[in-house]
């Protein structure tokens, strides 16, 4: 049992605790909503309903007597508004004065809606114990919910959030962590205070604990907090790894023989910023406008299951630098079906390659305009296209130059290697395995299509048109396809070969790719990004991280790989991806003016000396915050082990100089130092007198200890450094003691106590 003034002490530190987190919560959810009435008073509601509930608490009201008083206010206030509204509405019908009360009612509504959940929370709070912990979690799911958008990468959701992490430079998921961080410590601490509260219960004040071991609690939250950020850390590290994979199911994987396609899900189109392209001139002559496509990487080799990347002796126009690194490659002979095309490229996220609009020629690093936001800026001089696919018809396919085996590497499908499928018709539900293990199907059904959809005298690229068409009329897209797994086994035929052919762009350029071998036109994946022009402004277009695609690509003699694309007729619950065009107009006020494409840099990258390659390891970001960390941590450790490494001691006469300098150390970061001239009896007696901080009995032992040599026994350590921190304890505020732990001060005077 408590003293009443102990009791009223801990209710008014709660209550300032939580009046302030429910103005914070009451903000946040009115700039996630954007519900349109002013913060200020949402969040002024949401104190007052805490502290209309924590007075019905004092005043004994009873669990009927408070919902009562809620309904009836509810009730009331709408029936006056009603009165008032309809009054309104025959004196000033059409004058523009009756739309005040629906817009007063909207407002009051809000309002009344923001602090019934403060009222109703804190008047529990104050009458059971159980409240807080059901309070916490009701929270906790709520906030959960909110945030619900994030799931499958969707970073846009809430939108706000995004838009900070953003204007912060960090990375929306990081942003998301540190929330969660926050609101944990903060739910950790909230849970430790109201261990120990007074309970208002029929006119009685009693204090209820659930932990009177306050190093119990503590050791509690400790363990779970570094339990908590282990898991963000571990939460991080997948996340990551998978964005980089299924942003759309394309992600930037650039290794020989892996690839960045996955066929289970998509993340959803999130609007994370990637990077804003300036069309330098513009490219009116565009044959897929308005939509553009900047090829990032090709997948052209069949490994028995799906397409990876080659080696680098094919597709030798895709370039396999990061952003950064110089490259140049030119193209021999003039075509009239292409032009120059130079892009300025600002990133907004890592990119392990960079991306340009189809054949980059030639890629140089310019200036980046705003290094807090941009990563890096490059600019691109491409020969892009200028015939549409329909342009293309009666052109041969495949290079003339090409040998046997780049033929048959462009050409090699499922079962490709197996006879020609005849005639015969068959169920295609059910997969045909050749003596390989490959699935027939993709040859017959190609066959089939080549039969049914163009002549047999058609030209190649006919041919394609044909196959192009069919997938586009028969596929539905989806995120979520929902097609079974197996190991092993082949991801595109559950999409192909089924009733309805549901999935995404990997899918649909898989099976492009595979009934196109298997009709001998060479063909391959391209992966990058597909943006709508639509929404440029002045040539510059926003890049977002759910414009990734993957598309399938054939090649025409004499232009290069071109785009044939499957633009499904079909689409499930998916809506126009439309850029911030705030951000847009905000990021092209950065940029600088337009640089006229200058000659390539060299090809061969300066070699660093050993020592430069040190000097540039050692300053890295990486490595600076690395050293950042461990001198933290390192300090974390010295404060840790000053304040509380004396109890490790065996020896009696250091333990009772180390507790006595761990005192003197929690009063120098709390302001209490001993003065120059001053000796240690005259500094105890100084702040007893001073401030009721009681450290002469470990004073007394420490001299007896140094001067006197008498043996100092372990209770009497033990005994002073209670009677110190006891004092300390109702002498100082909890608050002032938390800060003071990170007050370096004291480890400038180690050994000079």
């Amino acid at each position: 049992m408590s003293s009443g003034k102990e009791s009223h002490s801990r209710f008014t530190q709660l209550q300032l605790f939580r009046m302030l987190f429910a103005a914070l919560l009451a903000v946040f959810l009115a700039e996630v909503f954007e519900l349109g009435t002013s913060e200020l008073l949402l969040g002024s509601s949401a104190i007052i309903g805490v502290h209309l509930g924590s007075r019905c608490a004092k005043a004994d009201w009873n669990l009927g007597k408070t919902l009562f008083s809620v309904i009836a206010i509810l009730v009331i206030g709408r029936y006056l508004l009603q009165i008032g509204n309809g009054i309104l509405l025959s004196l000033f019908s059409g004058s523009g004065i009756d739309l005040l009360a629906p817009r007063l009612s909207d407002h009051l509504f809000l309002i009344t809606l923001f602090a019934l959940p403060g009222f109703l929370f804190t008047w529990s709070y104050w009458r059971y114990a159980n409240t807080a912990l059901f309070e916490f979690l009701s929270i906790t799911a709520s906030l959960l919910w909110l945030l619900s958008g994030h799931r499958n990468y969707q970073l846009d959701a809430p939108q706000k959030m995004s838009q900070a992490a953003f204007a912060l430079g960090v990375e929306p998921q990081n942003a998301l962590l540190f929330f969660a961080a926050i609101f944990f410590l903060g739910g950790a601490a909230f849970l430790a205070l109201s261990s120990v509260r007074p309970l208002f219960h029929q006119k009685q004040i009693t204090l209820h604990s659930v932990a009177p071991r306050r190093l119990q609690t503590t050791g509690i939250i400790i363990a779970l907090s570094l339990i908590f950020a282990g898991y963000l850390y571990g939460v991080d590290r997948y996340y990551t790894a998978q964005l980089s994979r299924a942003s759309n199911g394309v992600g930037q994987k650039n290794e020989e023989g892996e690839s960045p396609l996955g066929f289970h899900s998509a993340a959803g189109k999130t609007k994370q910023p990637a990077a804003l392209v300036r069309l330098e001139g513009g490219y009116k002559e565009n044959p897929w406008a308005p939509m553009l496509y900047l090829r990032e990487g090709a997948l052209s080799k069949f490994n028995g299951r799906e397409l990876v990347i080659a080696p680098p002796e094919f597709d030798a126009d895709v370039p396999r630098v990061a952003p950064g690194q110089p490259f140049s490659k030119e193209r021999t002979g003039e075509d009239p079906l292409r032009k120059q095309v130079v892009q300025s490229v600002y990133l907004l996220t890592k990119h392990r390659t960079l991306f340009a609009i189809d054949y980059p020629q030639s890629v140089r690093v310019i200036r980046n305009p705003d290094p807090n936001r941009f990563s890096l800026a490059y600019q691109a001089l491409s020969i892009a296209p200028t015939a549409k696919p329909q342009d293309l018809i009666g052109e041969e396919v495949g290079d003339s130059s090409w040998d046997e085996a780049t033929w048959a590497h462009y050409l090699r499908a499922p079962a490709s290697g197996s006879e020609e499928p005849s005639t015969e018709e068959f169920d295609l539900s059910s997969p045909k395995l050749d003596g390989k293990n490959e699935d027939r199907r993709y040859r017959l059904l190609a066959s089939r299509l080549n039969r049914e959809l163009v002549n047999d005298g058609a030209s190649p690229v006919e041919r394609a048109l044909g196959i192009i068409q069919y997938l586009s009329k028969e596929s539905i897209y989806t995120r979520t396809p929902g097609h079974p797994q197996t190991s092993g086994g082949d991801p595109v035929a559950p999409y192909l070969f089924s009733e309805e052919k549901r999935g995404y762009c990997v899918h649909f350029a898989h099976a492009a790719v595979y009934l196109l071998r298997s009709l001998g036109i060479p063909a391959r994946i391209a992966t990058g990004y597909l943006t709508d022009l639509s929404f440029a402004k002045d040539g510059h277009v926003l890049l977002q991280m759910g414009d990734r695609h993957a598309w399938p690509e054939i090649y025409v003699r004499g232009v290069g790989w071109t785009v044939f694309d499957v633009n499904p007729a079909r689409a499930e619950n998916e809506q126009t991806l439309v850029p911030d065009e705030s951000l847009l107009d905000e990021l092209m006020q950065k940029l600088d003016p337009a640089e006229q494409f200058i000659a390539p840099p060299p090809t061969e990258e300066k070699k660093e000396t050993p020592q430069q390659q040190l000097l540039n390891m050692v300053t890295s970001r990486a490595a600076m915050a690395i050293l950042f960390f461990s001198i933290i941590v390192t300090l974390f450790a010295l404060k840790l082990f000053q304040w509380f490494g004396w109890r490790i001691y065996r020896d009696h006469s250091r333990r009772i100089r180390g507790a006595y300098a761990a005192s003197a150390a929690i009063l120098a970061d709390l302001g209490f130092i001993r003065e120059a001239g001053e000796t240690r009896s005259e500094f105890s007696n100084r702040i007893g007198s001073g401030w009721g901080i009681h450290l002469t009995p470990l004073t007394e032992s420490q001299q007896r200890s140094i001067y006197g040599k008498v043996p100092v026994t372990p209770e009497e350590i033990h005994t002073g450094f209670s009677v110190f921190r006891s004092s300390l304890v109702k002498a100082t505020p909890r608050w002032r003691r938390f800060i003071s732990f990170f007050n370096p001060r004291s480890l400038s005077k180690v050994g000079r106590w």
